[in-house]
């Protein structure tokens, strides 16, 4: 059991679910922080590819911390290959 572990179990019992819940919560949370965290560092500089990125290490992140199982951040990079691909068409 490691630290994400206790976090996911926390946030589960405080919302009177399970882990698995908390998890989902944890990982969403981390994503959101993330991208604010990139717009606000990065920001005007890269435009609509920093959501693109602060959104792929978030997703990859919470899959690695154990937050997210590992389909998730399969299906994520396909959307986000997606969305990177017409943001370049538009170009």
């Amino acid at each position: 059991m490691t630290m994400f572990d206790d976090i996911a179990n926390a946030i589960g019992q405080a919302l009177n679910a399970d882990k698995t819940v908390g998890g989902y919560v944890a990982g969403a949370t981390f994503t959101i922080v993330l991208i604010v965290i990139m717009e606000w560092t990065i920001g005007e500089d890269r435009e609509g590819i920093t959501l693109i990125i602060a959104v792929a290490l978030a997703t990859l992140f919470s899959a690695g911390f154990g937050w997210y199982p590992l389909w998730i951040p399969l299906i994520m990079s396909i959307l986000l290959v997606i969305l990177w691909l017409e943001r370049r068409r538009g170009d």
